[in-house]
């Protein structure tokens, strides 16, 4: 089977004293971490971890979660990364999907091996880290499944796609093609390893010889930012508006030589601030099915721009089906659902992925990302595209954030509710005005709800299922 480096081994080669990762006890060479990959590798194989074995991984984004990831690829066992904020029957769910009897937790949990628990600490040795420059290369497996991540859906459980190494160093050579990214550059890991951004850091630094930058708190990316130097930031809406308004929030992006934001609607004014205080924005599209980023903006562009995806990083990646339905398909598309013992292959006879996003690609190559499919519902027999709303008020100035909803109607089947971010507290009759300027009567919601800030922050990823139990809570169904 085709095989490729391990991108940490060529660096600790080539340029072994080069900072890796910047953590809060200090930095690690690339020579250190591919000496301690080597050992917990060993530690792996000796405690039973074979080929193809798949591996729960309940870890803080901290330096064990990241090397544990990778000694497992260098085993050739399978990592799978699960939020450890979630219920334990949360993870034991997921690792009946799985199929698995083994999740490493972090070293305050304890030990259960019985349960298939076993602590990190169990594969971390105290040993005298040499900078060895003499290692040698360790190849990976390039099309076997390496990682799965848990999708999260909009509806039902989620999805786990198995994705490869040779998948995520696709991704992260387009990336660094577009997004310049160097040794002696410093990208935070401020999105976490149990979702595919968080993976897009780890493989774009080890790709570019770069380092990470493990932060302390998600939340509170400031001092973390200034403190490992970071020139390069993946955030998402809200991580930037914050940044913007405090002193060493802007102080951290002025040092940034880019900054990555995906996720929700971005509203229009914060795209228009960053620009006019001179920030390196990217803006872009991606899902966990292509390894993370599909199409991004270039360096440089303008307002007009950055509220679009950009173009594909991939020429031949991506396209539009005849009824709308954006397309995937090239060297960063995963290998498929992991479906009990086996994977499920969801493409067509020429391998190409339907995404349940809508979108157009305009006359200048640029994609134009106007929802999910799955997101749609109807109101008096016309189709509503929640994101084409939420789009529109977040172009309102003041407007941070914003979620459309279905709400059931005896009449109309649904009626459209937002939950509005407005830094300007207007009334939601001032707002419904000024989307009747832009929107039919049917699109325009019906009622307004203030932004549930607790709701919003449980996580960097709008749960729309969570937005509606809490509507059908505030509001009684016409």
């Amino acid at each position: 089977m085709d095989t490729l480096p391990c991108h940490i081994a060529h660096w600790a080669q080539v340029a072994p004293s080069s900072i890796a990762i910047r953590a809060t006890d200090g930095p690690l060479t690339f020579a250190a971490w591919n000496n301690r990959i080597d050992r917990v590798a060993t530690a792996l194989r000796a405690d039973g971890v074979g080929p193809g074995e798949r591996v729960a991984l309940c870890l803080a984004d901290n330096l064990a979660c990241l090397t544990l990831i990778m000694a497992l690829l260098r085993s050739g066992a399978v990592a799978c990364p699960i939020n450890p904020a979630f219920p334990a029957a949360y993870r034991q769910a997921r690792l009946s999907q799985l199929g698995s009897h083994r999740v490493i937790v972090d070293t305050q949990e304890a030990q259960k091996p019985e349960s298939g628990e076993l602590s990190a600490a169990r594969f971390f040795q105290p040993a005298d880290e040499v900078n060895s420059p003499e290692s040698s290369d360790t190849l990976i497996q390039r099309d076997a499944p390496a990682i799965i991540i848990f999708t999260s859906g909009s509806t039902g459980a989620p999805k786990a796609a198995v994705l490869s190494y040779g998948n995520l160093s696709a991704n992260a050579a387009l990336s660094n093609q577009n997004i310049s990214f160097a040794p002696g550059e410093t990208w935070l890991l401020s999105l976490p390893l149990h979702h595919v951004a968080g993976l897009g850091i780890l493989f774009r630094a080890i790709q570019a010889g770069a380092t990470i930058g493990i932060a302390t708190d998600p939340g509170y990316l400031e001092q973390d930012a200034l403190h490992s130097g970071a020139t390069h930031l993946s955030l998402v809406p809200r991580q930037l508006a914050r940044m913007m308004g405090s002193a060493d929030g802007a102080k951290a992006l002025s040092q940034a030589h880019a900054i990555l934001l995906g996720g929700s609607a971005i509203p229009g004014d914060l795209i228009d601030d960053a620009v006019a205080r001179g920030l390196p924005l990217f803006t872009s599209y991606g899902m966990t099915e292509m390894a993370t980023q599909v199409s991004t903006t270039s360096p440089g562009a303008d307002g007009g721009l950055l509220r679009t995806a950009g173009r594909p990083l991939h020429p031949e990646s991506l396209r539009i089906g005849d009824d709308g339905t954006i397309e995937v398909n090239g060297p960063t598309r995963f290998l498929g659902y992991w479906n009990g013992d086996t994977i499920n292959a969801p493409f067509d006879e020429a391998g190409w992925f339907r995404t349940g996003d809508q979108g157009h690609i305009d006359t200048q190559g640029v994609l134009h990302v106007t929802g999910r499919v799955d997101n749609m519902f109807i109101v008096g027999g016309e189709n509503v595209q929640p994101e084409v709303i939420e789009g529109i008020l977040c172009d309102i100035p003041g407007v941070r954030q914003a979620v459309v909803l279905p709400l059931p109607h005896r009449e109309f089947v649904n009626t459209p509710i937002a939950f509005v971010d407005d830094i300007r507290n207007r009334t939601p009759e001032t707002l419904q005005a000024l989307l009747a300027d832009h929107l039919p009567a049917y699109q325009i919601p019906r009622h307004i709800l203030p932004w549930p800030t607790d709701l919003a922050n449980a996580g960097n990823k709008i749960s729309r299922s969570a937005f509606a139990d809490e509507a059908s809570r505030m509001l009684p169904s016409p």
